[in-house]
């Protein structure tokens, strides 16, 4: 851990990208340039450990009279930093949440998150996860890396299918950004497949998430 970037380098970087969109397509039909439409908190750090930060983003990134991006165009990712998620629904910032669930269970989570996994556990965090989706009325995005014979069994379906039955989620299947230095497998498609019909059985609406940017070794799906 060398530091947290600060709320410039943050907006650095969305200006930065918002100008290359600019300049590399220019203008719609409709006369408008083309711009950042999605942002999304995630990836190599953990948003919720710079909460105070994200947050002062998050004002930039939606009020009108700056990048004015609407509530589902900027989503704050999270693998359960509780204390944060907690200031987070109290400050009922205009952002969506998804949180990275990746497995069902409490013991196969701490092997698969074992940092935040052991210390937040998924009971205290489905709580959390509940009162979000209580105070706000927004559902909450499950992200969940698919894992050849690890985490995409069809027991883990119907464990997560139990899980997230009759709460406001939608789940999103990620199949495994496979990495040489760590010994595990990206699910076939057939298996995510099955795993997203069981789970769709109870009644949780399931996306697959396409795989882009694998050539440039940026893609999601990655621990």
């Amino acid at each position: 851990m060398k530091k947290n970037l600060d709320r410039t380098e943050i907006l650095g970087q969305v200006l930065y990208v918002n100008n290359y969109i600019k300049n590399r397509f220019g203008r719609r039909e409709d006369g408008t340039l083309f711009k950042v439409r999605n942002i999304v908190f995630m990836g190599m750090g953990e948003p919720m450990m710079n909460y105070s930060n994200v947050k002062k983003v998050c004002h930039y990134l939606t009020e009108p009279s700056y990048l004015a991006l609407s509530q589902r165009r900027v989503t704050v990712s999270t693998s359960g930093v509780i204390p944060s998620m907690e200031k987070f629904i109290d400050d009922k910032l205009p952002v969506s949440l998804a949180f990275s669930l990746h497995a069902p269970n409490q013991e196969l989570r701490e092997k698969l998150v074992p940092t935040i996994g052991k210390f937040y556990t998924i009971e205290k965090l489905m709580k959390t996860l509940d009162r979000y989706t209580h105070e706000t009325g927004n559902e909450v995005m499950y992200e969940y890396v698919m894992i050849k014979d690890t985490n995409d069994l069809d027991e883990h379906a119907h464990q997560t299918g139990a899980l997230l039955k009759n709460r406001k989620a939608h789940l999103n299947l990620i199949p495994y950004n496979e990495n040489p230095a760590i010994d595990l497998a990206e699910s076939d498609e057939k298996q995510i497949r099955k795993f997203q019909k069981i789970v769709m059985n109870y009644g949780v609406p399931v996306t697959v998430r396409a795989n882009m940017g694998r050539e440039k070794k940026s893609a999601c799906g990655q621990l």
